[in-house]
């Protein structure tokens, strides 16, 4: 088992994972608003190597097909950094759709995603570049629309045809239960799921729902803030931790906007292994419970 990097797979990891990250990403197709644009290699490069110099090992970028994907440029950071990186497939949600997903069968867009995880997405170079997880596969609001439902479904197909996991966008409510249920009755395992933005929704009776289901709960807008307090946040983890969830969590800080990076005034991909990580010793997270947190947990999650 390992976890597979967009130039082949890697097995020997010792430090620090970012699980849910977007290193680039296009929102502005549906959002007009400039900040929600991330593109530029060189400012990318930049801003991971702070998270380098942290004891940083790998990154996944989660962003999916219809978000903006650069595969080639995650393939050259790849090669330029000592960071790994860890490359999406599928389909973001609803609102960003390209329209051939309503005209798809489920079969075929489960053929898409298997092929991008075991055949790689081929560049005008003649390279592959391997993907390595599924996602992050996305639901809008509080309910799952049938289109959405149809790339959950094509998610299952594809993780259980290669054991790939499946981590997905369940923000503000707690639709996470039903991205369960479906991804279950795909034949999906437990192991195999994980939640993400789980705190944006800070509901003890939530977040238990998906460990017992024996599924990764994901923190991973760690210092943003304008979805939650990470005051908040720590309140929750600490509370989850002592209950004896330490090993079905994982932490990530879902750099997605310009204005979240450090160029831009922004908290960066190291706020996690560095401040964040300061903010939970404070609060009793021993150095050993945050290794699992950001090391043990998203290697075994991720690999496949």
């Amino acid at each position: 088992m390992s976890i597979h990097a967009v130039d082949g797979e890697v097995r020997d990891v010792k430090g620090h994972v970012l699980p849910h990250e977007h290193i680039f990403c296009d929102f502005t197709p549906v959002t007009g608003d400039s900040d929600h644009l991330l593109n530029d290699k060189t400012l990318a490069i930049r801003e991971i190597q702070y998270f380098e110099q942290a004891g940083g090992s790998v990154i996944v970028d989660v962003t999916p097909i219809d978000l903006g994907r650069m595969p080639d440029h995650l393939l050259s950071i790849s090669r330029e950094l000592s960071v790994r990186i860890v490359m999406g497939t599928g389909w973001y949600r609803e609102a960003f759709y390209p329209p051939h997903i309503n005209t798809s069968t489920t079969k075929d867009l489960a053929e898409n995603m298997i092929k991008e995880l075991t055949a790689g997405v081929e560049l005008e170079s003649g390279e592959h570049v391997f993907a390595g997880v599924i996602g992050e596969i996305g639901v809008d609001t509080n309910f799952v629309s049938a289109l959405e439902e149809r790339v959950l479904r094509a998610s299952a197909i594809a993780s259980v045809e290669t054991g790939a996991p499946v981590t997905t966008h369940a923000s503000m409510w707690p639709i996470g239960s039903k991205q369960i249920d479906l991804l279950i009755e795909g034949g999906v395992s437990a192991e195999k799921i994980i939640i993400g933005h789980a705190d944006t929704y800070l509901d003890i009776d939530y977040h238990r729902a998906i460990l017992d289901a024996g599924c990764y709960l994901q923190f991973d807008t760690i210092g943003r803030n304008h979805m939650n307090a990470d005051e908040d946040r720590v309140s929750a983890l600490v509370g989850l931790i002592d209950l004896g969830y330490t090993d079905r969590i994982l932490l990530s800080t879902d750099r997605c906007f310009r204005s979240d990076i450090k160029t831009f005034g922004g908290k960066g991909y190291d706020y996690l292994v560095t401040e964040f990580r300061s903010t939970l010793s404070r609060n009793g997270i021993s150095d050993e419970s945050f290794r699992t947190l950001t090391q043990t947990n998203p290697l075994s999650a991720l690999s496949w």
